[in-house]
């Protein structure tokens, strides 16, 4: 198909870079540059790394599956990813495992002996020790950083490896799919797989190691727990074992409805494409309404479930975010209930502890849990894709030209479709001439034609087709690209033939009107075209190609009678001592014909002679579809123009041209867009409600660890007045009664700003969920709204690509991100506000800091988005190619493309890797740089507590 655009592109800096570079991801600098200049472009980006290629990943996962469909009968999808991703994960699990007990271990006890120096009447640590745990403490910090980073980016990396080479898989097993397999395999279906459904390998990728080191790492915790508060342990941890039940029928119910979520996703996407493809003939009958709402009702449907499969998410999610909070308080109460005193140390060196796992209990284990309901889901729809029926002896359909005249023999032949006999007994022979093919509509023409092509596979009987075979599909199947890479598809370009195929196809006058000639870019289906001029571009691309045997369906009934009797006669000179064969309903062609298979309910009723035709049998009346339309551009009538006109078309240079190229937005997010999606979602008032219990659930949980301290210190100098004898009883009295209440303080606290927290998300995902609906609304409203301009500059994959990979964004992604920004961002405002109040130091710090982060977001938020964009408009070529490539499986087989349009394909593929994966590399880069602006910070604060007097280090030390 050659719609590429051919770029030199520079290397990928990751493959040269030293280690300093990889670790720190400086070899990405220059995209920083390039963004803070102006608009990152395709032409910007790197060639793809080379374990990141798509064409090596395919033939790698396809070399697996291949193996497994010879050993097993079956390819399981679960397998191809252990396969493929197992030893290497190995390794990775391994090091996670090694350096995460490094750092729950040893991180926890520096802190530890760091606050111990500033407890009362210690001994323990010299300030000689003290600045030792303080240094090592910063610098392990600064070590779990870099690491955690890299780590994050070899996982991304290897799920980029497995996605990129199973969206290949899917699509080389696309183009093998019997004709029986398409019938019920739709294409929405196919890009729900490559758009949605993938995605849960990514989750898979991500979570399975975390998940497993996550349960070592809770038992080592655990045990270190008990060592500091013995029994107590047993009450925290137990709370937090209750809810696995919980969170195992969750994933099974998840499962569930992300079942039939999925199909009504594919029913709605292929909707969409059909919709698209036929978009002129809806525009111009008026039935925008109609299919609009049709949609919409695909969507609802869809939205029933899929917000039911959130809300059990959300509600996995709140379970461990609520258990975290709760058994950390439960360890805490339980062990001052049996007669324990806390100290500074102890609720520190816990709290550190506890800081390791919150990651492990709140995200790894409830979403690995949940998320095992929708990859069980996906899985099947992957397993039944791969093991669909195959075309078969796919390599018969086209056999090498040889010597001998070609030849089509039916002997006897009977196909079955669905065990429903389609041909019954055909015994035919076609050689080299004029051979029509006439009959009712149904009568089995096509599928005649198609069995030639060995689409479908004889039943009974034996079929022998000798010679290279051409094929011109009943309807037009065009390709975006160029008109003459439509014809030439693959072939090498032979000027003098070239130009005689034009005159034989009527098509040298079409050109002479176009401003580009050949060089003019179809869209989908060729919908810039008539319909005529779709037929004969068709018609054009299967004689052009160098073949003993021509297969032409129906190709010229949608011609009007002067370019149809042209076509006709050309056909015959051109086509002379060829076998072609040309299924027609126009009788006085037969008359022409040097054989006549005439057919009725899949049997042949005659075949012979024009002169043997019965004198019973009509012709089937058709509607008449004839085209007098030769331009796209003004529908100029060719009725009085004559055919034959001797001036050739223009020769237009051939432009190195990127037609799935869209214009996208620069610079900054209008605040209009911020405004609408409000708006959609339940408004102003609605949205204030959300982030007010956002805000207030997040500076409860911050001042509770200031109560906390504050319950500590109490609690440190009860202590100290218990061992001295001289105490007064009433400083004692009112000591103990601060301390009580400032343990049901903290205990309100904590569970209000839960309550508080736990309400937010819950309204937010309901927010969310109106805003999808309304949004999938508004824009087939506006597509639907558009003038056809907007459908010849927009691929139908442009289109589907925002219908699916962004609305799943919308869907299931945006929510947690927003979420997650509003929460860190109260947090950390609470925190650095909570520190600031206590010194003019920190507050001075603090400030310090706060504008150096927003500087850097100003600076570094623009390339991210600027970096989403084009992540998202490169993924268009490849759901546009995969789109194309279907429509038109019968041609692109009878043609035995498979390699030029895998190697196009993978160069598509290739292009988004590239986008994503700097995009990718960026995200860890940025993340790195804000951890280490907090390890300056963390260490300032180490520094200010080590040259501050004794009472403020009391009050800090906690925070």
């Amino acid at each position: 198909m050659d719609s590429r655009v051919l770029i030199n592109r520079r290397e990928n800096p990751k493959e040269s870079a030293n280690v300093l570079s990889l670790i720190t991801f400086f070899y990405i600098h220059k995209i920083f540059t390039i963004g803070e200049k102006g608009d990152i472009k395709e032409d910007h980006l790197y060639y793809v790394h080379r374990q990141l290629r798509s064409k090596q990943l395919g033939d790698k996962l396809e070399n697996i599956a291949d193996d497994l469909q010879e050993k097993r009968k079956c390819v399981s999808t679960i397998r191809l990813l252990v396969i493929f991703c197992a030893k290497k994960y190995i390794y990775l699990s391994i090091m996670q495992l090694i350096m995460m007990a490094i750092f729950v271990i040893i991180s926890p006890f520096l802190l530890g002996k760091f606050v111990l120096f500033f407890s009362p009447d210690q001994t323990e640590v010299s300030r000689e020790g003290v600045c030792f745990f303080g240094v090592s403490f910063v610098g392990l910090s600064i070590i779990q950083y870099i690491y955690e980073q890299n780590y994050a980016m070899i996982k991304e990396e290897l799920r980029i490896e497995f996605q990129t080479a199973l969206c290949s898989l899917v699509y080389r097993k696309s183009l093998r799919l019997s004709p029986e397999a398409v019938s019920h395999i739709t294409i929405g279906k196919i890009i729900s797989l490559i758009s949605k459904d993938i995605n849960v390998f990514g989750h898979l990728i991500k979570f399975a190691s975390d998940w497993c080191v996550g349960v070592i790492q809770i038992m080592i915790i655990m045990y270190l727990f008990y060592i500091k508060t013995g029994p107590a342990t047993f009450v925290g941890f137990a709370v937090l074992f209750t809810t696995l039940p919980v969170q195992v029928y969750i994933a099974k119910i998840v499962k569930n409805k992300r079942t039939y979520s999925n199909a009504k996703s594919d029913e709605r996407l292929q909707l969409t494409q059909e919709i698209l493809a036929a978009i002129r003939i809806i525009k111009m009958y008026t039935w925008e309404k109609f299919f609009s709402r049709k949609i919409t009702e695909t969507r609802r449907n869809e939205m029933k479930k899929l917000r039911q499969v959130l809300i059990f998410k959300d509600v996995s999610f709140l379970l461990g975010k609520f258990v975290s909070v709760l058994s950390f308080y439960m360890l805490i109460s339980s062990y001052v209930w049996m007669g324990n005193t806390l100290s500074a140390e102890l609720v520190f060196y816990l709290y550190s502890l506890y800081d390791k796992l919150e990651d492990t209990i709140i995200r790894v284990m409830p979403v690995s849990i949940s998320q095992v309901g929708e990859t069980l889901a996906s899985l099947k729809r992957f397993d039944a894709f791969f093991n669909t029926e195959e075309i078969k002896n796919c390599d018969l359909a086209i056999i090498s030209k040889i010597p001998k005249l070609p030849k089509i023999i039916f002997q006897n032949v009977r196909v079955e479709i669905r065990t429903i006999t389609v041909l019954k007994t055909i015994n035919l022979e076609m050689k080299p001439g004029l051979n029509i093919i006439a009959g009712h509509v149904g009568s089995g023409k096509s599928l005649l034609l198609k069995t030639i092509l060995h689409e479908y596979e004889t039943a009974d009987g034996k079929l022998i087709v000798e010679g290279q075979v051409s094929y011109a599909s009943q309807y037009p199947w065009l390709f975006p690209s160029t008109i003459k890479q439509n014809i030439l598809f693959g072939e090498q370009f032979n000027e003098e033939k070239y130009m005689r195929v034009l005159d034989v196809c009527a098509l040298d006058f079409d050109l002479k009107l176009l401003q580009f000639g050949d060089q003019t870019i179809i869209g989908d289906c060729g919908i810039n075209l008539s319909k005529g001029q779709q037929s004969r571009v068709n018609l054009a691309r299967a004689i052009y190609r160098e073949s003993d045997i021509y297969l032409l369906d129906d190709c010229l009934s949608s011609l009007d009678p002067n370019v149809r009797r042209h076509i006709f006669t050309s056909l015959k000179i051109y086509l002379h001592g060829k076998i072609y064969v040309l299924v027609t309903h126009h009788k006085r062609f037969l008359e022409e014909a040097d054989n006549v298979v005439i057919m009725n309910d899949g049997n042949i009723i005659h075949s012979g002679k024009p002169a043997d035709i019965p004198q019973n049998f009509a012709m089937p009346k058709r509607l008449d579809h004839s085209d007098s339309r030769n331009s796209m551009f003004g529908y100029v009538c060719n009725g009085d123009v004559e055919i034959n006109d001797e001036s050739e078309p223009p020769k237009i240079e051939e432009q190195n041209v990127n037609i799935y190229h869209e214009s996208k937005n620069a610079g900054k997010v209008p605040l209009s867009v911020y405004k609408k999606y409000i708006r959609f979602g339940g408004g102003y008032s609605f949205y204030s409600i959300i982030v007010v219990l956002l805000i207030s659930g997040g500076s409860l949980m911050t001042y509770a660890k200031e109560v906390l301290s504050q319950w500590v210190d109490m609690d440190e100098h009860i202590n100290v007045l218990t061992r001295n004898k001289n105490r007064s009883s009433s400083e004692f009295d009112m000591l103990t009664s601060k301390s009580a209440s400032a343990f049901n303080t903290y205990t309100t606290i904590t569970f209000v700003g839960s309550a508080f927290w736990l309400m937010s998300l819950v309204l937010h995902f309901y927010f969310a969920s109106q805003i999808s609906m309304k949004l999938h609304k508004s824009m087939i409203e506006s597509v639907f709204g558009s003038t056809m301009k907007f459908f010849d500059n927009n691929l139908i994959g442009n289109i589907l690509n925002r219908f699916s990979k962004d609305i799943y964004y919308i869907d299931e992604e945006l929510v947690y991100s927003t979420n997650d920004f509003i929460m860190v961002f109260v947090i950390a405002v609470s925190t650095a506000t909570l520190i600031s109040s206590i010194n003019e130091v920190f507050f001075i710090s603090s400030m310090i800091i706060e504008i150096f982060f927003v500087l850097l977001g100003y600076y570094l938020l623009p390339i991210g988005r600027n970096l989403r964009r084009l992540n998202s408009s490169t993924r268009s070529p490849v759901v546009g190619h995969l789109n194309a490539s279907l429509e038109g499986i019968a041609t692109i087989r009878a043609w035995k493309n498979y390699e030029i349009l895998k190697d196009e394909f993978d160069f598509h593929q290739d292009l988004y890797t590239s986008a994503h994966h700097t995009l990718v590399t960026f995200t860890q880069g940025f993340a790195l740089i804000l951890k280490m602006i907090s390890s300056i910070f963390m260490a300032i604060i180490v520094g200010i507590f080590y040259s501050c007097n004794q009472m403020l280090r009391e009050k800090l030390v906690f925070l």
